[in-house]
């Protein structure tokens, strides 16, 4: 485990609370649900294959 998110460079980054982490972990949350449900956040630069993959 890394002591800080800046010791590795990541295109992407799930973060949500330490609480739902352990959800997620016991099978109680599904990772997309928790998505949707905004119990996790997902930050990086996803927007830009969503993009273009909608003219498809």
């Amino acid at each position: 485990m890394l002591k800080s998110r800046d010791e590795k460079e990541a295109e992407f980054v799930y973060e949500n609370p330490y609480s739902n982490w352990k959800k997620l972990i016991k099978g109680e949350i599904d990772p997309i649900k928790g998505l949707l449900t905004r119990k996790f956040k997902l930050k990086g630069q996803y927007d830009e294959g969503y993009e273009s993959h909608q003219s498809c």
